[in-house]
């Protein structure tokens, strides 16, 4: 077995001779002249080294095609002016006059003097990876060759007793010095990552046991700092015993951590970039220039009604409402490279119509990148409102009640005539104006105010009011105003007016007689007994009752006639009136009767009341020849416990005992 930490000549050889590729050693003159070859050779350039040795029949520089030999010879001149290495891409005609792809890299070896005594390199054939677009630098990484000034790592490994020699690129390509790893495979072993060992030594078992032509593993090593360094590693067995055992194997080691980490960045990317695309809110397509569709996302699936499948199958003709000479002036205009944006009318897959915006860019060769917006909501809304704005302008405009539109901040944008009229303004006069300060008199600005924003607040109001004129003048007006929704939101007010003035005095009027006795306008039986039972339930006291009852008012009515009966009954009603005071009820309770309900007042400021009734009587009968005579009776309620009916009762009993007084009197 042999065991060495140098490289002998044949082993060299064997180990050039192994790997796919050509090196070479060879005169730096104008034609390259070859002094060695590797076998590699013949795949490469389909010539026979030795017809390139010595340029016997051709020499290499014939090989490169001629627009690529001033680069070459450029980059490997500048490369030796510089004392470094030189790598260089170009194409060579191979003897079947096959253009291919080749990548070379390689160093001047210098004499004593510093003079150029050979180049030394390794060319390899990138074609298929050039054709492919792959990444350069794993391309290159890959196709190296392990030669001296390839900035390759180099392993030679004894199978039976594991041991291993390296070169300094493989120790230095982890941060390690070369005399850090010991010359065992159980060295790379340990620096394996632990979730690669089975995938590299399932590849490694199948190329040991002649399985595959190669051994070729992408693996993660451990750094000279504890990281990992993810590794291109490339062998082949070239020396078996008698059984077809493996006796030795070699191979290279190519850095490819940054391109394996960019690959993972650009994937992770991909994928989040694709499932962006899948789940965005618009709908996604991309198109031929036929109007064939080839992809398509999520979105774009759900708003026609199709399956993916079923759409990958189907063209833009199939899915548009459209004539077909309507698309093919649409795909005219992506093929001369316009942007495309329309809105249109779609069919789903149920036959339903729906309107689409799409927006498209032309993106590679023949190949239009589309976005659309589903805009079907939108556009039936806009024609619903074109239908009812016509609608509502023919009611707007003819209604008989007055109409007002303002916006979310309560400015006039529009009436029509008959808020005009009710108002007294004309159209100049109110556009533009803040409807508060236009018809709201001052003392009711805060309830304007108020209105005004609840109904921005989005709530309905139905109120009656008073507002002004033109001409100051105050009117009671019905008002009904609402926010105008759409789907977007509140876009504005309308307010309905209504000049309710004569209304409102029938209905004060009914108000009035309706508690009021109509002859004597003081209140009536019926809201004195409702008086009666609100203070009966109120726990202020003191409260007294006055009941009085007119002597004599049938003969004044036989005698004189009713009409000096009225006069006679109204009379007395203002004395009474005028003695108490404004927040006392005074009541016609009948014919003749009348009753006082006096808050919080106690029996001493009764009966002074009743002494200024007796004295405004008296001081009526001296000027006038229709006396009056009152029978009049008191009572005084001192207790929450007390009833005011009773009160009553005793006020009205002490009057018909003073009546029968009088009468016996006379």
């Amino acid at each position: 077995m042999i065991r060495k930490d140098t490289y002998n000549k044949n082993d060299i050889k064997k180990i050039l001779n192994s790997l796919p590729g050509m090196a070479y050693q060879c005169l730096y003159d104008e034609n390259w002249t070859m002094k060695y070859i590797s076998q590699g050779c013949l795949d490469l350039t389909g010539y026979d080294a030795k017809d390139l040795l010595e340029n016997r029949n051709i020499s290499y520089s014939d090989l490169i095609v001629k627009k690529d030999r001033e680069k070459v010879r450029n980059n490997i001149k500048e490369a030796v002016k510089n004392n470094s290495r030189f790598k260089v891409e170009y194409r060579i005609k191979t003897k079947e006059d096959e253009v291919k792809w080749v990548w070379e890299q390689g160093s001047a070896i210098y004499d004593d003097q510093g003079n150029v005594d050979y180049l030394l390199g390794f060319i390899t054939n990138i074609t298929d990876n050039k054709m492919k677009n792959k990444n350069l630098k794993e391309t290159k990484q890959r196709l190296e060759m392990a030669i001296k000034g390839a900035n390759l790592g180099i392993w030679d490994w004894y199978v039976e007793d594991q041991t291993m020699t390296i070169n300094n690129n493989w120790a230095e390509m982890l941060g390690y010095k070369k005399s850090d790893i010991k010359p065992k495979s159980t060295e790379w072993e340990k620096l394996l990552h632990p979730n690669d060992k089975n995938l590299v030594f399932e590849k490694l078992r199948d190329h040991l046991e002649g399985k595959t032509e190669y051994y070729e593993a992408e693996q993660r090593l451990k750094t000279n700092n504890d990281n990992y360094k993810w590794i291109k590693d490339i062998g082949k067995v070239f020396e078996r015993d008698e059984n077809g055992r493996p006796v030795r194997a070699v191979g290279i080691h190519l850095d490819i951590d940054k391109t394996k980490r960019m690959n993972n960045i650009l994937k992770e990317s991909e994928r989040k970039f694709r499932k962006y695309i899948n789940n965005a809110p618009v709908g996604i397509f991309v198109s031929d220039d036929k109007g064939n569709i080839k992809e398509i996302n999520k979105q774009a699936v759900n708003m026609t009604g199709y399956n993916k499948e079923e759409l990958l199958n189907m063209s833009l003709y199939d899915l548009s409402a459209r004539e077909d000479r309507a698309i093919n002036y649409f795909l005219k205009k992506f093929k001369s490279k316009e942007k495309i944006e329309l809105e249109d009318k779609f069919i789903k897959n149920n036959g339903e119509i729906f309107y689409a915006k799409v927006n498209g860019i032309v993106i590679g060769e023949n190949k239009f990148l589309g976005f659309v917006e589903d805009i079907d909501r939108r556009v039936k809304t806009e024609n619903r409102l074109k239908k009812q704005k016509a609608y509502f302008e023919q009611l707007f405009n003819e209604s008989t009640e007055g109409i007002v539109l303002l916006n979310n901040k309560g400015t006039v944008l529009k009436v029509n005539d008959f808020f005009l009229n009710i108002f007294g303004y004309n159209r100049d006069e109110v556009r533009g104006e803040n409807i508060d300060e236009l018809i709201t008199p001052e003392d009711k600005r805060d309830e304007g105010v108020y209105y005004t924003e609840q109904v921005m607040d989005g709530k309905d109001i139905i109120e009656e009011s008073v507002r002004k004129t033109k001409s100051g003048e105050y009117i009671n007006v019905s008002i009904h105003a609402f926010p105008i929704k759409l789907e977007e939101g509140q876009i504005g007010i309308y307010g309905i007016y209504n000049d309710i003035t004569e209304r409102k005095a029938v209905e004060e009027k009914r108000k009035f007689l309706s508690f009021h006795d109509q002859l004597t306008e003081l209140y009536n039986r019926r809201y004195f007994e409702n008086e009666m039972e609100r203070l009966n339930n109120s726990r202020k006291t003191p409260i007294s009752i006055i009941v009085g009852d007119l002597d004599g008012l049938k003969n004044v009515n036989d005698n004189f006639g009713h009409r000096s009966g009225d006069k006679y009954i109204k009379d007395t009603a203002q004395i009474i009136k005028d003695v108490t005071r404004s927040e006392d009820i005074v009541a016609r309770i009948g014919g003749d009767e009348y009753a006082v309900l006096l808050p919080q007042t106690n029996e001493e400021d009764v009966k002074r009341v009743i002494e200024r009734i007796s004295s405004k009587i008296e001081f009526h009968n001296k000027r006038s020849k229709n006396s009056i005579s009152i029978s009049i009776g008191y009572a005084v309620k001192n207790s929450n416990n007390e009833d005011l009916e009773k009160i009553f009762r005793k006020a009205d009993a002490m009057m018909y005992r003073n009546k029968r007084k009088k009468k016996r009197t006379s």
